[in-house]
């Protein structure tokens, strides 16, 4: 299950806010309305997409993929 939601409004980001951070990082962006069928579950994205998202949102592929759980993989991955 993708993380997006849960992370874009970590950063108190809008879905408008969300296309042009992707914009910034790699030209011309994820639209407002991709990202909303991403976050809704209606589309997944593909790899260089989930890259670019991890960019704009300042976080590890990892933490935009794996569910948040008590035993934390992403923790793992960071300490390895």
């Amino acid at each position: 299950m993708l993380r997006l939601r849960y992370w874009r409004m970590h950063r108190a980001l809008t879905l408008k806010d969300l296309e042009a951070r992707t914009r910034l990082v790699q030209p011309p962006g994820i639209p407002f309305q991709q990202l909303s069928a991403y976050e809704r579950g209606t589309v997944t994205p593909p790899l260089d997409r989930l890259l670019l998202l991890a960019n704009a949102l300042e976080i590890s592929l990892c933490q935009l993929v794996v569910p948040k759980t008590d035993h934390d993989p992403c923790e793992e991955v960071a300490h390895a």
